[in-house]
């Protein structure tokens, strides 16, 4: 079992660990600038560690869970864009929501949906990043565990830390 990943340190001095947590935030990245599924850029990430029918039904996940991101944030959601090592708290909170329901933790899954959405639509976005997530996970692209603990370390460090506000996800 790989190591926990510490998203209180994943900011600009910390890379991202691996291709599965690029895989989430790129494509998401991608997707919010106006990417679709089915076009060629996010297609051509995901086929740089998959194969072309992998890619595809990743692509399409990522689009329905993109999709319920954008319709039952709280408020708009914002991606870093300082850089590639770079990340915003929502890309935090998003790659701990796949990282939680691949590794089968309730309590982080739950703190994370808590502060992306709004409680009624809490099980639109869980239904949709679960099947990214297992979709992910059945391709061999599993994230690391990120307990719900240092998710909340990662909430109360990353409320404002006197940058200029980051791109909007929508």
């Amino acid at each position: 079992m790989s190591a926990p990943l510490d998203i209180g340190h994943l900011s600009p001095a910390r890379p991202l660990i691996g291709p599965a947590e690029r895989l989430v935030v790129d494509g998401l990245r991608q997707w919010t600038s106006g990417t679709a599924a089915g076009d060629k850029p996010l297609l051509a990430l995901f086929k740089r560690e998959l194969t072309e029918t992998q890619a595809r039904t990743a692509a399409v996940a990522l689009e329905q869970f993109a999709t319920a991101l954008g319709l039952c944030a709280v408020c708009p959601l914002r991606a870093a864009n300082t850089g590639p090592c770079d990340l915003s708290r929502d890309e935090m909170l998003i790659l701990g929501l796949v990282s939680a329901i691949q590794n089968g933790d309730s309590e982080a899954a739950e703190l994370c949906l808590r502060a992306l959405t709004c409680s009624s639509r809490c099980d639109a976005v869980a239904l949709a990043a679960g099947e990214f997530a297992l979709i992910m996970r059945s391709l061999g692209k599993t994230l690391p565990p990120m307990p719900a603990r240092r998710i909340h370390g990662a909430l109360d460090t990353s409320a404002h830390r006197g940058r200029p506000p980051a791109a909007r996800l929508h």
